[in-house]
């Protein structure tokens, strides 16, 4: 349960990071690049992170995510650029970035993170590390569920009533009316991918320190950024409740997996299990968004 509830956050903060560019009227299609890029920047700051700091896991962690954090931001920075600047198509740029760095990161990891940790060099291996802590993994996932909550809450508010909020909304809008009101569109797409990148590479940290911290490849990001960009699609219905859509579908796609093995692994050829079980998440969220637009319109008509 722990793990799915990790898989639910991680997929909630790529959605948030999806919902930046979204919302601003930019289709970024460079998620699983940013992604991956906190994934690799995370474990490639732990592995030239000074000795000292890591006799602290929390110290040592946090300095990874604020790595992370400027990495992903970088990427992001270079999709917005190359989108909203240099106005070359989105998903060509998209493609081209997950085609790059997706790979590269997995090179990387396997030729020169991978090795260094085998060794095993006065406790600086971050898989054993973390499971030296034993953590109250329940306890843990409570605090990151109320801190979502929170700042679920707090994104909401942010984009409906802050100036740059509603700048943010009204540059998604109408690109056309937001340059008459005197809003540079450009720059707040810029902004709005960068800050895109930032999260996003928070969550391929919060892959890291408690998803997987033993292992990357090119199958470990599995379209989870896609996954983030399609649910941030229907934002109109509130950013709130499209947050914790993605939070269920995140937890049911790896509960479904377990969950559904346990019921038909007698019955059903161990190979279509897996592709099985990881369609029922998107067929349930699919039903739990039709059954809020019967509810909201049933209630516009009382």
């Amino acid at each position: 349960m722990t793990q799915a509830a990790f898989e639910g956050i991680m997929l909630l903060v790529l959605t948030w990071a999806a919902m930046f560019s979204v919302r601003a009227g930019l289709f970024n299609l460079a998620l699983e690049a940013e992604f991956a890029s906190g994934i690799v920047a995370s474990f490639f700051a732990w592995m030239f992170c000074p000795s000292i700091m890591r006799l602290n896991l929390f110290v040592a962690g946090l300095g990874c995510v604020v790595v992370a954090t400027i990495v992903g931001g970088v990427v992001g920075k270079v999709y917005g650029w190359l989108t909203a600047r240099a106005d070359l198509d989105p998903i060509v740029c998209g493609i081209a970035l997950n085609g790059a760095i997706v790979p590269f990161g997995a090179w990387a990891y396997s030729s020169w993170y991978l090795p260094w940790e085998s060794a095993e060099r006065g406790g600086r291996n971050l898989s054993a590390r973390i499971m030296a802590l034993n953590l109250d993994e329940a306890g843990l996932v409570l605090c990151f569920i109320v801190l979502a909550a929170g700042l679920s809450g707090f994104f909401t508010w942010w984009l409906r009533n802050s100036t740059k909020g509603t700048r943010l909304l009204a540059s998604g809008l109408s690109e056309a009316a937001a340059r008459e009101a005197g809003i540079e569109v450009r720059r707040i797409r810029l902004t709005a991918s960068v800050w895109s990148g930032c999260v996003c590479a928070l969550a391929g940290a919060l892959y890291v320190f408690f998803v997987s911290a033993s292992s990357y490849s090119t199958e470990s990001t599995m379209g989870r950024g896609f996954v983030a960009l399609a649910v941030s699609l229907s934002a109109r219905r509130g950013v709130f409740l499209v947050g914790w859509l993605a939070f269920v579908l995140g937890a049911l796609s790896t509960l479904s997996q377990t969950w559904f093995r346990d019921i038909f692994s007698s019955r059903i050829q161990e190979g279509n299990i897996a592709f099985i079980a990881g369609a029922i998440p998107y067929f349930a969220v699919l039903a739990l968004l039709v059954a809020v637009n019967v509810i909201v319109r049933l209630y516009r008509r009382t």
